[in-house]
């Protein structure tokens, strides 16, 4: 985040190219592919991406603080790019950040078969896609079944709203646009891009047949989630107040103590759940605590469920690092 922009992948002369499951972070932009005079942008396939805090330091760099950006000109070949099931999220704070997708650029007319599916693109000032350029127009584009929030915040004149905008070029010859959603995407936190259950995100996006698993690897679902991750929050039955539950150290990371504070609760059984629900670790209580319990488990967030004789649960979530 220093004065000069860093992008994560940057590529000329796109031919061919797959970028998916990656983690993007604190870059100025995380994916560039540029062109120049007839150079190529063909079946370009960029899926299951996350990328967050996206910005520069200084308003004076222009162009920077996107996700996705197609830079240049070209009057060769743009045909076939593919962005799905991204998860894209700009910092601004005091960072400038310009475009969620900014739009291949063309001089000739002949960009065809461009489709923006499946993402979620927050936070991003001036647009959440955008399209500049001179005057010919793309042939055929598809933006569907995504999420925009909070982008276009500066009152600029570019983008009127959250919605894609084209300026100093036509509408293309034959636009899509379907099925967006203008709002929160529920996300677990402002740190972890897992969607909640109540997610507008949840089973609206569309199929994609070569797509087979979303971001880390979750199974991918038919109908798919919007954005990169499958795992949305399964909040385990919790009949009884967190606030009986005493787990140390916080946060986690190779063994954890728990004791149940009230005494008429009498455990008997523990269970470690994931962000879906699943029990990773199960063990059974023959008192009230458990101590220097070992775990061995991936960073990120659990859910630590304590059960009884009569089925009541008690939960609460933990970091492990």
């Amino acid at each position: 985040m220093n004065t000069q922009p860093e992008v994560g992948v940057y590529l000329c002369d796109a031919d061919n190219i797959h970028i998916w499951n990656n983690k993007f972070k604190n870059l100025a932009s995380a994916i560039v592919i540029t062109s120049y005079g007839t150079t190529t942008v063909r079946d370009v396939y960029i899926y299951c991406n996350l990328i967050t805090d996206a910005g520069v330091i200084t308003s004076n760099v222009w162009g920077y603080g996107s996700g996705i950006q197609f830079g240049g000109l070209t009057t060769g070949v743009v045909r076939n790019i593919h962005m799905i099931n991204n998860t894209m999220s700009g910092n601004p704070g005091n960072r400038q950040t310009m475009v969620g997708i900014w739009m291949p650029t063309v001089t000739d007319g002949i960009g065809k078969m461009i489709v923006v599916r499946n993402n979620i693109i927050k936070g991003f000032q001036y647009a959440s896609i955008m399209s500049a350029g001179p005057q010919p127009r793309m042939d055929s584009v598809f933006i569907e079944n995504n999420i925009f929030y909070e982008n276009a915040t500066l009152g600029t004149g570019y983008a009127p709203d959250n919605l894609p905008y084209y300026t100093n070029v036509p509408l293309p010859i034959y636009n899509v646009q379907q099925n967006n959603i203008v709002g929160n995407p529920l996300f677990i936190s402002t740190t972890d891009y897992h969607l909640q259950g109540t997610s507008p995100a949840k089973g609206k996006g569309i199929y994609t047949l070569w797509i087979s698993v979303y971001h880390d690897n979750d199974n991918y679902l038919n109908p798919p989630n919007i954005g990169a991750y499958n795992g949305y929050l399964v909040i385990p039955p919790d009949p009884i107040n967190n606030d009986e539950l005493l787990i140390y150290p916080v946060p986690s990371t190779d063994n954890i103590t728990i004791m149940v504070k009230n005494p008429n609760f009498h455990p008997v059984k523990l269970q470690i759940l994931d962000y879906l629900g699943r029990i990773i670790i199960e063990e059974r209580m023959t008192s009230d605590e458990i101590q220097h319990l070992p775990i061995d488990l991936k960073s990120g967030f659990y859910f630590i469920r304590v059960v009884n004789s009569n089925q009541d649960a008690i939960t609460e979530k933990i970091v492990v690092k």
